[in-house]
């Protein structure tokens, strides 16, 4: 299978045709535009799965970001914004 690498600074746009979620990214060019950057394919089937394992690594990466800067003693904020909308810690 070809393995390649997407940047992914926003989600463009989300479709569903023929049992596969196609999750078109979007990445922020050298002059500071917008140029797409690639196509997240998810088979319909397992999305749910897929989605859920993302959440599961954000959630483990702030909670070990979190205890990294404890130690250090820097705060983090509460709300993280992520362009159209923010991740709140719950």
């Amino acid at each position: 299978m070809e393995t390649n690498v997407i940047i992914v600074d926003r989600i463009a746009n989300v479709v569903v045709g023929n049992g596969v979620v196609r999750i078109e990214c979007v990445a922020i060019s050298g002059a500071g535009g917008e140029k797409p950057s690639g196509t997240v394919l998810i088979p319909g089937n397992i999305v749910g799965p897929v989605v859920q394992s993302l959440v599961n690594a954000v959630q483990d990466l702030d909670r070990k970001a979190r205890e990294a800067m404890a130690a250090s003693s820097v705060e983090l904020p509460e709300t993280f914004p992520t362009g159209k909308f923010s991740f709140t810690r719950a």
